[in-house]
């Protein structure tokens, strides 16, 4: 008796097998074939993992070789996913993502490079302290030449701020920019 042929059974050839088996089947049959419910049956189909001929008939033979080379994709990690990417290529995309997140964290932790808060608040410190001087000027114009008289000093105000209005004219570009708005030159408004 050949090997592997249980005890009082006789060995059937393949071909003669294959032969016995039915070319179509049902759904339910499907099911119960490949071992999975129906709902995963109906998925399987949807995906054209089975061979579907009319409305819940399959060819079985060529759905068992789909299925089959399905779940050998699978445990390779080339069966396809949601979005259409093999997992060995969906997997390949989140390593480079995380290495980039590391590679971040580390340039950050040796400050060699900064958070867009960071610079965010640097240069509106910068900004301020420059409208605030150039705002300043004619108090001290008027401090080092006190022969100036209050319309003078009206004059280089109105210069100082006429140099701020074109600075955020020039530096907005036509988009608001915080700190860069002729209305945070008006001295009034707090």
């Amino acid at each position: 008796m050949p090997k592997g042929t249980p005890k009082g059974e006789k060995r059937v050839e393949s071909e003669e097998f294959l032969a016995s088996l039915p070319e179509i089947v049902t759904g339910a049959q499907m099911a119960v074939i490949l071992g999975v419910n129906r709902r995963t049956m109906l998925d399987l189909a949807a995906r054209g993992i089975l061979a579907r001929t009319h409305r819940g008939q399959y060819r079985l033979m060529d759905s068992l070789h789909r299925y089959h080379r399905h779940l050998r994709d699978q445990a390779t990690g080339r069966a396809s996913t949601q979005t259409g990417k093999s997992l060995t290529d969906e997997r390949a995309e989140l390593t480079a993502i995380q290495k980039k997140r590391e590679q971040l964290a580390l340039d950050r932790d040796l400050r060699t490079v900064l958070t867009f808060e960071e610079v965010k608040d640097g240069w509106a410190r910068i900004a301020g302290k420059t409208k605030s001087t150039v705002l300043g000027l004619t108090s001290r114009i008027r401090f080092e030449l006190p022969h100036l008289t209050a319309h003078d000093g009206e004059k280089i105000s109105t210069v100082c701020r006429e140099a701020l209005e074109e600075i955020a004219d020039e530096i907005g570009g036509g988009k608001a920019v915080p700190g860069a708005s002729k209305q945070d030159l008006n001295p009034d408004v707090v």
